[in-house]
């Protein structure tokens, strides 16, 4: 089985740039995603899509769910 993280840092009214650069070395480019709260959900959507699109199915018990 294969999993992946994915770290959303949610935009305030300020930005730390050590924060972007730490999560960025420890989940990868990638995988770090920066939203305003009213972005959170499209955002979220997009990475399951995303992810979605890579796998064609994964094995459950004796058969094969598919996407």
């Amino acid at each position: 089985m294969k999993y992946e993280i994915h770290h959303i840092h949610v935009l305030h009214r300020w930005k730390n740039p050590l924060i972007r650069k730490t999560w960025v070395e420890a989940v990868g480019g990638q995988n770090y995603h920066e939203s305003e709260v009213n972005g959170l959900g499209n955002l979220i959507t997009s990475i399951v899509l995303a992810a979605g699109k890579e796998e064609t199915g994964v094995q459950a018990g004796k058969g094969l769910i598919s996407w």
